[in-house]
């Protein structure tokens, strides 16, 4: 394995899942703010897709890796030229059954017989008593005669089985997050769910099968892609930044976790706002359609009016789209000087919606003068 000086320093998403139909603006969000962070550090960038779950595994090659290129060719518009894809599909079978393993021996990973709650198809598959989760209630429909499955519409009936379990460690130590009020927050979920065991088996077929004490377990697709880091680890390169929403927390502290577990070694969590239509909609229909958007108000315009919106004191920021047409009408007085940033961190802080909007505004003021605005990795 190569010395920490030989690796290749990375920032990365957490794998994304491909849409399947029109790809809207909430879609790109991370990869676009994960661009910005590797552009002024000038530190290579990931991509990370996630292609093993239950919607991409049951489509044939030809039609997923459509909608795998559709999604890349759209990031490529949107100026997000990732160093590496990375994809949960491709990685080697005999390395995920090396970590697993590994984990099995340092006894984070046990078989236990327990009452599972599963629906029909699967899709619904979860440790007895932990349906109120906020994960999990998205699943099913609970109706006064049980609870439903959102996909088969089957209903979800106990089960008594042996499984696979995953305890989560204590890491709340090893959290490092942008901004602070999330680090916070993410130490109190770290030290309510330390200890905790986690179903990472499944009864329905998945992707990838590991065999315990002689019995064939399918394995957990999301477990798979949560050993994301560890691979890129042992492919040579240095994560060292995950780009995600709020919406991603739990996830992020498995992806710690492991990293933590098997390499030893931390990530920063940047955590972006939630952006919202004015209107507090989701970026999501017709208004929002990614190729339409770039089509009249161009790529420059869309990643201008994204930074120029984040405000990391927020957890949410609304973007009003009159701003994205004012954006595209003076986008040729906006330019990228050489600014390159020593840490992550001044990187981070530099993408200040606030101090962009004022930068902008002054070159409204000036008119027809040149006016260099230093939107340094922006654009």
């Amino acid at each position: 394995m190569k010395e920490e000086k030989n690796r290749i320093p990375c920032i990365c998403t957490l794998p994304l899942l491909p849409p399947v139909g029109q790809i809207y603006l909430e879609k790109v969000v991370a990869p676009v703010i994960t661009s910005f962070i590797g552009n002024k550090t000038k530190t290579k960038y990931i991509v990370a897709l996630n292609l093993l779950g239950p919607r991409m595994f049951n489509k044939n090659v030809i039609e997923k890796e459509f909608l795998v290129q559709k999604y890349l060719n759209a990031l490529t518009d949107l100026k997000v030229e990732a160093d590496i894809i990375w994809r949960d599909d491709k990685v080697n079978g005999l390395l995920i059954t090396k970590f697993i393993t590994k984990l099995v021996s340092l006894g984070h990973i046990t078989s236990s017989i327990k009452e599972i709650e599963r629906c029909d198809c699967g899709i619904v598959e979860m440790l007895y008593g932990v349906s109120d989760e906020k994960s999990n209630r998205s699943l099913f429909e609970a109706r006064a005669d049980g609870r439903f499955c959102q996909v088969c519409k089957g209903k979800v009936k106990k089960h008594k089985e042996e499984v696979l379990l995953f305890k989560l460690p204590e890491v709340s130590k090893d959290i490092k997050a942008h901004p602070r009020f999330f680090e916070k927050e993410l130490k109190q979920m770290a030290l309510k769910y330390s200890g905790k065991h986690f179903l990472i088996s499944k009864n329905r077929k998945t992707a990838i099968r590991f065999v315990f004490n002689g019995k064939e377990y399918g394995l957990d697709v999301d477990f798979v892609w949560q050993l994301y880091l560890v691979d890129l680890y042992e492919k040579g390169f240095l994560p060292q930044v995950v780009v995600a929403s709020s919406h991603n927390l739990m996830p992020y502290l498995f992806v710690l976790s492991l990293y933590k577990i098997l390499i030893g070694r931390k990530i920063l969590f940047v955590v972006h706002p939630l952006f919202f239509s004015d209107k507090h909609q989701r970026l999501l229909g017709e208004r929002f359609a990614l190729s339409k958007l770039i089509s009249k108000f161009g790529a420059k315009s869309i990643r201008v009016w994204l930074a120029s919106n984040i405000n990391w004191n927020r957890k949410s920021s609304s973007l009003n789209i009159r701003e994205l047409s004012l954006l595209s009408k003076m986008d040729y007085r906006i330019h990228s000087s050489e600014n390159n940033f020593a840490t992550f961190e001044s990187a981070i802080s530099s993408i200040n919606g606030q101090d962009l909007k004022k930068s902008l505004s002054l070159a409204r003021r000036k008119k027809g003068d040149y006016y260099d605005i230093n939107f340094s990795g922006v654009v």
